[in-house]
């Protein structure tokens, strides 16, 4: 029997997250000829056979946990839910079970149990290494002067990682940035592995028509914590649009309250629009008139987002700091400049608002590297396949 655990949420047919989905298609893939069950940390509405629940109990605490978040932190409110995840979890943990593949590196008693029967662990990274996280958002928090915690950097969080992924047997990696990640840590890891794929998008609602928009329009959407680099961008944007009249810069998504207390001045200015939270149509729908779509992010393994904006033919601007980055070719499908470099942010902007005329062809070679990337998420499925069954991985 081969569990997987994911902790993040579901809707429909598919999970939200980037790295639920690459998950639910591994045990789609697997359920073709193994016995597999999967567990969702989130209560979702998928109706497949082998689809667990944790309990009633289990989504009862979850719910009054989420209400607390009203009025206690997030950061807090979130590690809680992921104890309670890892503590019904680990009650499911039985010798029968030969193999546990998990997107979730919160489940320290969970592991633990699966150590002791001898059941082979695999974690799928959907992130950096968090240490990396934790000192990166320290260090800009920091610089910035913001006192207030969120999820990464709230140390005892980061203390039940570290207890996770050094008991898992494999760590795997999407792309180079993560793999070097932990490549690079202070962490005794067993074994990390590269297995190249991208994080899904609901491919159907960007299958748009470029409009041409006479005002130079650069589009930002993330959920936005320190980590996101809006603050950079903003500082890019100031340098970038001076003497100029027919430029704007669109901002999506929730914005913590930590980095808006630092940047809401910034936000005043005529040429800045915010549109607050999106869901996928309304993102294509803004991707449509966009010449630019900026990844600032510190750090980011993959955002969906960036894959969005490329599938639809939108020239990407992205910071060294993004996984995502080795799918981009500087000038040929996109943009990239180094982590945290604003007036170098600025000049890539300038090179991109000086030859619109080159923008429809870098767009064009964007969506076809998606495309590529897309025809090689079976081989990530079939690789995954043959570690489960012991096969050599040394020509990786």
């Amino acid at each position: 029997m081969i569990y997987i655990s994911v902790f993040q949420p579901i809707s429909d047919q598919t999970p939200n997250s980037g790295i639920g989905k690459i998950a639910f298609q591994l045990y789609q893939h697997l359920a073709k000829n193994k016995k597999v069950q999967i567990f969702f940390g989130h209560k979702g509405n998928i109706l497949e056979p082998n689809v667990r629940d944790l309990g009633k109990l289990y989504h009862f605490i979850f719910r009054v946990l989420g209400f607390l978040s009203r009025f206690v932190p997030y950061y807090f409110i979130r590690n809680i839910q992921e104890i309670f995840f890892d503590f019904f979890f680990s009650f499911k943990i039985k010798k029968e079970v030969t193999v546990l593949i998990t997107t979730n590196a919160w489940i320290p008693i969970s592991i633990r149990k699966a150590k002791k029967y001898n059941i082979k662990t695999h974690f799928i990274s959907g992130n950096a290494n968090e240490n990396m996280i934790y000192n990166l958002v320290k260090s800009e928090k920091n610089r910035l002067g913001i006192l207030t915690k969120d999820a990464f950097d709230y140390y005892p969080r980061l203390h039940r990682y570290n207890k996770t992924i050094i008991n898992v047997q494999y760590i795997i990696c999407i792309n180079k940035y993560i793999l070097n990640s932990f490549k690079n840590s202070f962490l005794n890891i067993n074994k990390v592995l590269l297995l190249p794929t991208i994080f899904d998008a609901n491919y159907n609602d960007f299958e748009i028509t470029k409009i041409h928009n006479e005002i130079f329009t650069i589009f930002y959407c993330a959920h936005t914590t320190t980590l996101k680099g809006l603050h950079i961008l903003l500082d890019a944007y100031f340098i970038f649009m001076e003497g100029k009249a027919d430029i704007q810069l669109v901002i999506g998504g929730k914005i913590d309250t930590s980095i808006l207390d630092k940047i809401s001045k910034s936000l005043n200015n005529t040429t800045i629009k915010i549109i607050g939270n999106l869901n996928s149509s309304q993102v294509a729908g803004q991707l449509k008139t966009s010449n630019l779509f900026v990844v600032p992010s510190l750090t980011d393994a993959g955002p969906v987002t960036m894959i969005e904006a490329m599938y639809t033919r939108t020239p990407v601007v992205c910071s060294s700091g993004v996984g995502n980055q080795e799918l981009i070719k500087d000038g040929f499908n996109g943009f990239i400049y180094k982590i945290n470099n604003a007036i170098q942010l600025s000049e890539k902007l300038e090179q991109a608002y000086t030859s619109k005329d080159k923008l429809t062809l870098i767009g064009g070679n964007a969506r076809k590297t998606v495309i590529k990337c897309l025809s090689l998420k079976r081989e990530f499925l079939l690789k995954f396949e043959s570690l489960i069954n012991n096969e050599n991985t040394s020509n990786w």
